[in-house]
């Protein structure tokens, strides 16, 4: 009686629980969010100081945070020899149809 009771517990057991996962598992989602970034305002004009030796003027750029575009100032940043700096800067694309924007991070390029 008892392996007969314990039989029909992991039964059910085994069948609740393919039923409460089995339509997580394979149902397709339902929603889809997508996040439209707008293109940024225009570049701030900045003024450059004088460069320290060994480095190289990072101008500054519009970054995106919490829904809205915010200004990052430039800074000087260490040069790599035989290469020269590509800024930040926005790249337009299209989405699903709908215009949308993304940044590209600075960079260097060898010569």
């Amino acid at each position: 009686m008892l392996n007969r009771s314990l039989l029909t517990v992991l039964a059910a057991t085994a069948l609740s629980t393919s039923v409460l996962v089995a339509p997580a598992v394979f149902s397709p989602a339902a929603a889809q969010i997508g996040v439209y970034i707008g293109a940024p305002p225009p570049v701030r004009v900045e003024v450059v100081p004088v460069a320290p030796a060994g480095q190289t003027w990072r101008p500054g750029y519009w970054n995106y945070e919490n829904t809205q575009h915010v200004w990052a100032p430039g800074s000087y940043i260490v040069t790599e020899p035989n290469a020269r700096y590509v800024p930040d800067h926005w790249v337009e694309y299209q989405d699903n149809g709908r215009a949308n924007w993304k940044r590209e991070d600075g960079r260097w390029e060898k010569n």
